[in-house]
């Protein structure tokens, strides 16, 4: 049912009122048919393994794990919405202690779009 024939049928007096969900001249009268395999977790109490150890503060995260050669990258965005970078000099950045790599979007522009 439209938008505008939804407010049309809150006018009618309640008895003239189309049933809710009733086919209209847009929609096609669909039946749903139940879910023949329901999932036995729903509707019912279940025991969640993990909270006791994180409630003992025993949990282990993704940021707790540390694999061997792991490295840790950093986005530095621009504070400006409108701004333009006239020049980038990465020297200091690639001279820093620790630092394996710092690239601009010069060296990452053959790699496509990303989502950051």
């Amino acid at each position: 049912m439209s938008p505008a024939a939804a407010e049309a049928a809150l006018r009618l007096p309640e008895a003239e009122r189309p049933e809710i969900g009733s086919p209209d001249e847009h929609s096609a009268a669909r039946p749903i048919a139940p879910d023949p395999t329901p999932l036995p977790w729903i509707g019912r109490p279940l025991r969640r393994v993990e909270d006791e150890r994180l409630l003992r503060g025993q949990g282990r995260f993704v940021g707790d794990l540390a694999p061997a050669g792991c490295l840790h990258l950093a986005f530095a965005r621009s504070a400006s919405g409108a701004g333009r970078i006239g020049r980038l000099d990465l020297a200091a950045a690639r001279g820093a202690p620790g630092v394996v790599a710092a690239l601009s979007g010069v060296d990452v522009r053959g790699l496509g779009a990303a989502a950051v």
